[in-house]
């Protein structure tokens, strides 16, 4: 699932292909699905991804991936973030925390520290190498050219992490991963929720309970999105479960030359998703 497009055996019986991009919450996400499925993880929620799940393709041609998904009309799904927010994550989890040497690409390594001029360095770094062609870190590189976008994969809906408030309990209860998203979560979460996750002034028992008694119809589903391209489920409203990056904009963006540099290497996902352009007056 990590920016690839994998079929899910949901328990619900439904058939759907995800995507999961890295920086986008990825992780947890990961965890939940699996668990659903009854395969033990490890208490190390970043062993996860080195956790081997049997429907996990990682196919990267459009000829493996319909052969392996069998059906053209299966619900297909993609998170994806803010942008800005997404990027600068990754600058400051993998750039920064990461012993300071986390690899732009393999095999590459560049100190960063967390101060607002590196941050610009580092984003003049990312636009070198993608004028030059040259390969670019799944954690860094741009959400529309991951999970098979470079390849003219759509897909009928893009979750935005943003607006989980709006489609969470439609996709937990699609997929029939309620009962697991319901408790055990307390030690993975920052909030201190019991739960997955919690809607907007609900308890994890009230959550729970909405999703009980959510039916989800796997045929509602934008009939015209796979052709049109337009990002289905995508609302503009601002969670209310902000990340660290989310509180750090407005100091790492503040910077005129940054921000427009930082524009214009997202631009593709900021007209692809729908998200606004970040102006130096709204900050």
């Amino acid at each position: 699932m990590d920016s690839q497009a994998s079929f899910y055996p949901a328990p619900s019986g439904v058939n759907i292909t995800i995507c999961l991009n890295p920086k986008v919450g990825s992780t947890r996400w990961k965890m939940l699905m699996v668990q659903a499925k009854g395969i033990k993880v490890s208490p190390d929620v970043f062993q996860i991804h080195r956790t081997s799940v049997p429907w996990l393709t990682m196919l990267h041609g459009r000829p493996g991936y319909w052969r392996e998904n069998g059906n053209e009309k299966n619900l297909r799904v993609m998170f994806v973030r803010n942008p800005y927010t997404r990027l600068l994550s990754g600058f400051l989890d993998k750039g920064v925390l990461w012993g300071t040497v986390y690899p732009i690409k393999p095999g590459h390594r560049e100190p960063y520290s967390a101060t607002p001029a590196e941050f610009k360095r580092f984003i003049q770094a990312l636009i070198a190498r993608r004028d030059a062609g040259m390969e670019m870190d799944m954690h860094f590189e741009l959400q529309s050219r991951l999970c098979g976008g470079s390849a003219g994969y759509q897909y009928n809906f893009y979750l935005k992490v943003e607006e989980i408030d709006v489609w969470y309990v439609d996709f937990v209860s699609l997929l029939g991963i309620g009962h697991t998203a319901a408790r055990g979560w307390k030690q993975y979460t920052t909030d201190g929720y019991a739960c997955f996750f919690a809607l907007r002034g609900k308890t994890c028992d009230e959550t729970s309970e909405i999703i009980r008694n959510h039916y989800a119809n796997p045929v509602d589903v934008s009939p015209n999105a796979e052709n049109s391209g337009e990002p289905s489920w995508a609302l503009t409203k601002t969670s209310h479960h902000a990340q660290g990056a989310n509180r750090q904009i407005s100091t790492y963006y503040a910077d005129v030359e940054t921000l427009e540099l930082a524009t214009g290497y997202l631009m593709q996902d900021i007209r692809r998703f729908g998200y606004p352009i970040l102006r130096a007056g709204e900050l």
